[in-house]
């Protein structure tokens, strides 16, 4: 009844306060399994395998995963009324990022 999920990254693991892609496969993963063997499924564990990062193995949460996942789902669906409303600005975790970004023709960031 329980699983255990991990995202593999070939460099870094994103931060945790930003990372929606583990969350959201959780919560999918949670979802396809509900009544598979008859059981009810809970993650265990949920944690980034990166490859180019010292510590390897970076879980979502070290003490409270529920409380992350909780937090995660808030994220995700503030993301998504953001959109709906039309609302959805270039908002890079790292601005070094568009540097290297193949669409600066098309950016919205001067708006921002």
């Amino acid at each position: 009844g329980t699983f255990r999920l991990f995202d593999y990254k070939s460099n870094r693991a994103p931060q945790r306060g930003m990372a929606l892609q583990l969350p959201v496969y959780v919560r999918c993963t949670e979802q396809q399994l509900d009544g598979y063997r008859g059981k009810s499924w809970r993650v265990e564990d949920a944690a980034y395998l990166a490859i180019g990062d010292e510590r390897l193995h970076v879980p979502l949460s070290s003490r409270k995963l529920q409380s992350e996942l909780a937090k995660g789902d808030t994220r995700v669906v503030e993301a998504l009324d953001a959109i709906d409303s039309g609302i959805y600005p270039p908002r890079p975790a790292d601005s070094r990022l568009c540097s290297f970004c193949p669409y600066p023709t098309v950016c919205r960031k001067d708006y921002v």
